[in-house]
C-alpha cells in the first residue's frame, strides 16, 4: 500500500506544488501598471450644475512581461456631486488641435469628446511592456452647486492570465468656484 501511495503521491503533490507556486506568483502580479506621465491634477472652473465634464486618465502602461486585458477604469474615490458616467478610449488622431486635458458643456465643439469616435474601455489590450496607445477620458455630469468637487485616483480592472486584478492610478480631478 505504501508503495502504490509514493508511485502514485509523489507526482501529484509535486504537480500541485508547481499549481500552487504558480497561483501564489500570479497573485502578487496585480501590480502590472504603471503610469505615463506621472499622476495628473486637472481643475476646471467655471462648470455649471448639470454640465458634462471629461477628464484625461492616466495612460496604462503594462510593466509586466505578459499581455493584459482591460476590463474597467472608473475614479476610486467620487464626491458627492459629481457622478461618474463612464470611461471611453479614444485615438489621440481623431483629436486635430491636440488631445484637451479636459472639456465641459459649453467649451466649445471640437475638442468634445463625444463627438469624437471612441470605444469602451472594456476589451483593450496592452501588450507586455506596452502603453495603450490612446488616451482615455473620464465623463463625469456634474449634479451639485457645491464647490469644490474633487475626484481622485482611477481604479484600473484588467485580466492578466486567468486572474482579475485592480490597480489605482493617481489623478486628482476637480471642478472649482463658479465664476
Amino acid at each position: 500500500m505504501r508503495k502504490r501511495f509514493l508511485s502514485f503521491g509523489v507526482p501529484v503533490v509535486a504537480v500541485l506544488a508547481v499549481l500552487g507556486g504558480a497561483w501564489i506568483f500570479d497573485a502578487r502580479s496585480g501590480a502590472a501598471l504603471d503610469e505615463s506621465g506621472g499622476s495628473l491634477g486637472i481643475r476646471m472652473d467655471d462648470v455649471r450644475q448639470g454640465a458634462d465634464v471629461y477628464f484625461l486618465a492616466p495612460t496604462p502602461i503594462n510593466r509586466s512581461g505578459r499581455a493584459l486585458e482591460l476590463l474597467a477604469a472608473a475614479p476610486d474615490q467620487t464626491p458627492a456631486g459629481l457622478e461618474f458616467v463612464e470611461a471611453r478610449v479614444y485615438k489621440t488622431a481623431e483629436f486635430l488641435d491636440g488631445v484637451p486635458a479636459c472639456w465641459a458643456t459649453g467649451r466649445g465643439e471640437g475638442a468634445d469628446p463625444a463627438r469624437h469616435k471612441s470605444t469602451p474601455i472594456a476589451g483593450q489590450r496592452i501588450g507586455a511592456h506596452a502603453d495603450l496607445g490612446a488616451v482615455i477620458y473620464l465623463h463625469f455630469r456634474v449634479s451639485s452647486a457645491q464647490r469644490p468637487l474633487i475626484s481622485s485616483g482611477v481604479r484600473f480592472s484588467y485580466r492578466r492570465g486567468f486572474r482579475e486584478h485592480s490597480q489605482v492610478l493617481g489623478g486628482e480631478y476637480s471642478v472649482g468656484e463658479l465664476t
